[in-house]
């Protein structure tokens, strides 16, 4: 986390830490613009599979590297940058609570930041005369069901202390939920994130609403309804 983004190897056999050849802050990019420099930041996070490990930033970067460590000497290890990490809106970016893992040739990728997002980096190892390195573009998905269809409703309506509004996301989108009264005047946003496909519940309470009608409204660039709410 320090601006060096220093990077440190435990040995077990010996009990000692030995600082490592730390990871690159700038990314590349091409010749007309100035690298940025990025530090690991909050939302950093690290995974392996034996032989070479793989690394985000956090702190929004979309930032993606592998880090194949040479046995001799220990100090000198390799950061080759990947694929940079698909974003799909603003907030899709790693931040507080994102983390990797490695499983069967596949980095997955949650982003935290308050969405639900869930990606996939497929590794296809090529053997090497000194080491396997992965090398292959990175294929990254969000996964969806396609047999869902469009749903919004709200039960029971009218309704005096709760109500629940019930939504199907048929793809993966951003979605947005908007409460308005009566003259149109935006009351609260119930939601405005990236979802997956899916089922979705909300739970509406009255209690900071005055008695009268107000208006709901969907919208994920693709469906899009209003429903007339009434609270008594």
């Amino acid at each position: 986390g320090d601006k060096y983004n220093s990077f440190w190897a435990y040995d077990i056999g010996t009990n000692e830490w030995t600082e490592v050849e730390s990871c690159p802050q700038a990314y590349p990019t091409n010749l007309i613009e100035k690298p940025k420099k990025i530090r690991v930041k909050d939302g950093g996070a690290m995974c392996t599979d034996g032989n070479v490990a793989y690394m985000i930033k956090g702190g929004g970067a979309q930032h993606f590297w592998m880090y194949t460590p040479n046995a001799i000497p220990p100090d000198t290890g390799l950061w080759t940058p990947l694929d940079t990490i698909p974003r799909l809106w603003k907030k899709s970016v790693p931040k507080t609570g994102a983390a990797l893992a490695y499983a069967d040739g596949k980095v997955y990728l949650l982003k935290g930041n308050n969405t639900p997002e869930f990606w996939q980096y497929s590794c296809f190892a090529k053997t090497n005369v000194k080491l396997a390195v992965p090398s292959c573009p990175a294929i990254a998905s969000v996964t969806t069901t396609s047999n869902l269809k469009f749903n919004f409703d709200v039960k029971p309506n009218p309704f005096t202390k709760l109500t629940t509004i019930y939504y199907t996301v048929p793809v993966s989108a951003k979605v947005s939920i908007k409460l308005y009264n009566a003259t149109g005047r935006l009351v609260e946003t119930l939601t405005n994130d990236y979802l997956n496909a899916g089922s979705y519940t909300i739970t509406l309470s009255s209690k900071h609403l005055a008695k009268g009608i107000y208006f709901l409204r969907y919208d994920d660039n693709t469906n899009s309804k209003q429903i007339k709410l009434i609270v008594q």
